[in-house]
């Protein structure tokens, strides 16, 4: 098992690599696909306009911390799957095994 300073290492490689290989834009490209099919983006911009009408003083921040958590909550699972396993066949390519 790597430590940590060797984990945080290989992590920006593979990032890095992702980047470098055009990789992270076709996942990210299904992510926002998939939340904009599903209707997520929709759905949650209603929740904001509710949420942004029920403060009495806006505040962005506020706004942002109290959406955040259903935002990533209410990613279909499905499309959670897929860019996981994405992601996962990618390491799978560009790690060897130690």
């Amino acid at each position: 098992m790597p430590s940590a300073p060797e984990s945080e290492q290989l992590q920006a490689a593979l990032h890095a690599r992702l980047v470098e290989s055009g990789e992270w834009h076709r996942i990210l490209e299904i992510l926002r696909r998939g939340l904009s099919e599903s209707g997520w983006q929709a759905e949650l911009q209603e929740k904001a306009l509710g949420h942004a009408k029920a403060q009495e003083t806006l505040s962005l921040p506020e706004l942002v911390q109290m959406l955040q958590v259903d935002a990533q909550a209410s990613v279909p699972a499905a499309l959670r799957a897929e860019v996981t396993a994405e992601l996962h066949s990618f390491v799978s390519r560009n790690v060897e095994e130690t």
